[in-house]
């Protein structure tokens, strides 16, 4: 800050050099750059509704073709669900025969035995009641594998293949079970190894499956079923194109019973290592078409390709109609470079259109992804077009905006600076001719230039000891920001140390819980193998120098068994906590968010926990309103309630005959409040805090302590609500359960 009089020095040389320039220089001074900026304004306002507009663009194609990223991964999910189911059904098959040839009594050799009446030769099911026949579904032979057709007869037969075909029979009722609760599947089926015979579900009758194979006897239609469209189900199975045994899917076929296109999924059936058959379950290509369209999205269009380059299913119907497989070269153009896109990546744009890939676990399928340019440019377009309006519009009303700002107020403010230098020049100069509400400002400039000096000199002491406030509230400032900046830092620094005190802690307490409760049983089953070893050592020794009796190994043997059966026991015991702490963790896996009636979810935990309640002699009481709803994931709330019940039973009404667990709803308009409470022991106030704890239990020993840790996990996690405890000793113990009517999702 200057002194007081060099200021009125640079003052006076400001006016004298404001007066050597004359009106019109002193105008254009003013107008040239004023002009030049609102030019600029224009051209910044247009590149910048311009550029926006090209980002927007460019952002929207992106958050476009995410979504659509992610609608694929939805459908790919579901295909997966559907496969999953497939795969299971035909591992229950498989492992349902492998039990039943590895255990013979577990099968029924006897069922051709008891079978009543004359049977037809080469279609054993046939004279059945309609009933049994829908239980046991068909069983097709040869005649040159079973020429009798009396079923007493069927004992004539090796034991051996008696053993087997009882074993392939087995597979019948998980068939029936499978169909009867999965829609998706059509037929599920036995191939013997030799081609003899073949077992198949649902049944057909004779005369349906000759008329589907179009043949005159039974042999003729197996070998149509056997080559099953030229897949050759048999052989795939087999080791010699299936050494590893694992389960195999079939190329796209024509199915021979009827319900045209579909895929097979195959797994071998060996006896010790003799390649004996193969079970199988069908999807019709058709199903999946379904499936692709049921799930469409706008936009985005699906396909699913084998790795031999088929199509088995399109969401634009390419393959209805279709009685041979169709080649994904034939559907598709630039089919060498879609099959070259990596899996799991993003949309690649060949051709005209963006393509995806994504891997179907389970199968040797991929789904394809592809939108068109065009309508994905369209879309986008038909969104920002009403942006460019706008932005359009709202540059036309700045446009006009700035105009009245020139007319009414800057023109003016323009004449009026002019004027400034006119009667600093030359006092009572003429006024220019301005808007009315202008003319007391023109006055008041006149004024003002006559008090202009008396002004500068009050303003230049003013400065000066402005100036000098300013640097002391600086500097005060400095110093309170200081102290400020150091106190924000020990408050950070104090509230991590809080936080990670806190991580550690809880930390700790799981890690020592775990360790405490796994270390009990495997310090038991270490103890237990120890001395096992010590006394097989022993035994071995003692039968190689041949001085131990037959009576002492016997005592022997059942002392082993005896620490078998303890290792057996607290094995099952740490796996059991193992299985706990993951179904904590992975409770959300496979479940997503429904609308959950809640008096038809507590009618069904009702009904399943009647038998305990019953056995001792407990009551359960549920009150509840018939139409209360709330969007949550079901399964985590039913087994949240049953882990509180379990609670109940095993610790609150233990001692008690006569207990009871009151169950009442209600609904407050945006939560569901759940109240669970007991007539039990109750707790008392160490009991009740330490409740929530893992692998706190009343009982140590004979449980894990996990049941009210993993209840609180789950209302506080995945359901997003809140849990309260309350009790007394003797008084029994209450859970306040408050939970959204929706979940944020």
């Amino acid at each position: 800050m200057c002194s007081r009089w060099p200021c009125l020095a640079r003052e006076r040389e400001l006016d004298q050099t404001a007066s050597a320039m004359t009106s019109p220089a002193r105008i254009t001074a003013l107008q040239r750059p004023y002009f030049l900026l609102l030019l600029s304004m224009a051209l910044v306002l247009s590149a910048a509704v311009a550029l926006l507009n090209v980002q927007l663009r460019g952002k929207l194609h992106a958050d476009q073709l995410a979504t659509l990223k992610l609608a694929a991964i939805q459908t790919e999910k579901m295909l997966e669900q559907k496969v999953e189911l497939a795969t299971y059904h035909v591992a229950a098959m498989q492992q349902t025969v492998n039990r039943a040839l590895a255990q013979p009594q577990l099968a029924d050799p006897g069922l051709l035995q008891r079978l009543p009446g004359v049977l037809p030769a080469d279609s054993v099911f046939e004279s059945l009641p309609a009933g049994l026949a829908g239980q046991l579904g068909s069983f097709y032979v040869r005649r040159d594998f079973w020429p009798q057709n009396r079923p007493a007869l069927a004992a004539a037969l090796p034991q051996a293949e008696r053993q087997r075909l009882a074993a392939s029979l087995a597979i019948l009722p998980v068939a029936a079970h499978a169909h009867r609760s999965h829609r998706d599947l059509q037929w599920s089926y036995y191939y013997d190894a030799a081609g003899r015979y073949s077992l198949l579900y649902p049944g057909l009758s004779r005369k349906e499956v000759l008329g589907a194979t179009d043949s005159r006897d039974m042999d003729s239609a197996l070998g149509i079923i056997f080559d099953a469209g030229g897949t050759l189900p048999v052989q795939l199975a087999g080791p010699q194109r299936n050494p590893l045994r694992q389960k195999q899917w079939t190329t796209p076929y024509m199915d021979s019973g009827g319900k045209g296109m579909m895929v097979s999924l195959l797994a071998p059936v060996y006896r010790g290592g003799e390649y004996i058959g193969a079970v199988g379950a069908d999807l019709t290509l058709s199903m999946l078409d379904r499936a692709l369209q049921d799930s469409a999205t706008p936009l985005l269009n699906t396909l699913i390709i084998d790795n031999s380059g088929q199509v088995i299913a399109d969401s634009q119907g390419a393959l209805q109609g279709r009685s041979h497989a169709l080649q994904a070269a034939e559907r598709l153009d630039h089919w060498l470079a879609i099959k070259a896109l990596p899996q799991q990546g993003g949309f690649t744009r060949i051709g005209e259109r963006y393509w995806l890939s994504l891997p179907i676990a389970g199968t040797p399928w991929e789904l394809l992804g592809h939108v068109e340019d065009r309508e994905l440019t369209a879309a986008t377009s038909a969104v920002l077009d009403n942006y460019l309006r706008l932005s359009l519009l709202v540059m036309g009303m700045l446009i006009l905006l700035v105009w009245l700002l020139h007319r009414y107020y800057t023109r003016p403010a323009l004449q009026l600076a002019d004027y400034v230098f006119a009667v600093n020049e030359q006092a009572g100069s003429d006024m220019p001719p301005v808007p009315a509400r202008w003319t007391p400002w023109f006055r008041q400039v006149a004024q003002t230039a006559e008090e202009r000096a008396s002004y500068l000199a009050r303003m230049q002491e003013h400065a000066e000891q402005l100036e000098e406030r300013v640097a002391e509230r600086t500097h005060s400032l400095q110093s309170v920001n200081a102290e400020l900046a150091r106190a924000l830092q020990e408050l950070g620094n104090t509230q991590e140390r809080m936080v990670e005190g806190r991580k550690m802690a809880a930390l700790g307490r799981l890690t020592s819980g775990m360790a405490h409760e796994l270390n009990t049983p495997l310090g038991v089953v270490l103890t237990a193998v120890s001395s096992l070893l010590e006394d097989q050592s022993r035994l071995s020794t003692a039968l190689a120098d041949n001085r131990i009796g037959k009576a002492a190994v016997l005592r022997e043997l059942e002392q082993s068994q005896e620490t078998n059966t303890l290792i057996l026991r607290n094995v099952q015991r740490a796996i059991g906590l193992i299985q706990n702490l993951r179904q904590l963790g992975q409770a959300q896996d496979n479940e997503l968010p429904q609308r959950v009636r809640l008096a038809g979810l507590l009618a069904e935990l009702a009904q399943a926990y009647r038998a305990r309640f019953d056995a001792a002699g407990h009551r359960l009481q549920i009150q509840c309103p018939p139409d209360l709803e709330l969007l949550t994931y079901q399964h985590v709330l039913s087994q949240t309630l049953g882990l509180l019940l379990d609670n109940a039973l095993l610790h609150g009404l233990r001692e008690r005959a006569d207990g009871l667990v009151d169950i009442t709803v209600r609904s407050d308009g945006s939560e569901v409040v759940i109240t669970l409470a007991d007539n039990g022991r109750g707790l008392d106030g160490p009991g009740l805090q330490r409740l929530f704890d893992p692998f706190y239990t009343s009982q140590f020993g004979q449980h894990h302590g996990l049941g009210t840790f993993m209840a609180y996990s789950f209302v506080t996690g995945l359901l997003q609500g809140r849990i309260q405890p309350a009790s007394q000793p003797g008084a029994g113990l209450s859970y306040h359960i408050e939970l959204p009517l929706t979940l944020s999702l």
